[in-house]
């Protein structure tokens, strides 16, 4: 990973943090505190092969949580 991609990831963590201290909603700063954690395990991946392994676990991480999110129809 390039050091202006490590970068981009550190705003993004930042930006995360930012915005859940200032919501009142504590599930929505929860999930941005959750965000800010994966944006910065992210930026410090070791390795490029660590950085994709990250990136697809993520992936179904956010699938799980919006699935799980849905309102329920009857």
């Amino acid at each position: 990973m390039s050091s202006s991609e490590r970068d981009v990831c550190l705003r993004l963590a930042d930006e995360c943090l930012h915005i859940a201290r200032r919501t009142p909603d504590q599930v929505k700063a929860e999930l941005l505190l959750l965000r800010a954690q994966e944006w910065t395990k992210l930026a410090h991946a070791p390795s490029d092969e660590e950085f994709e392994e990250l990136v697809r676990s993520l992936h179904v991480g956010m699938i799980v949580t919006a699935v799980r999110r849905q309102p329920v129809v009857r």
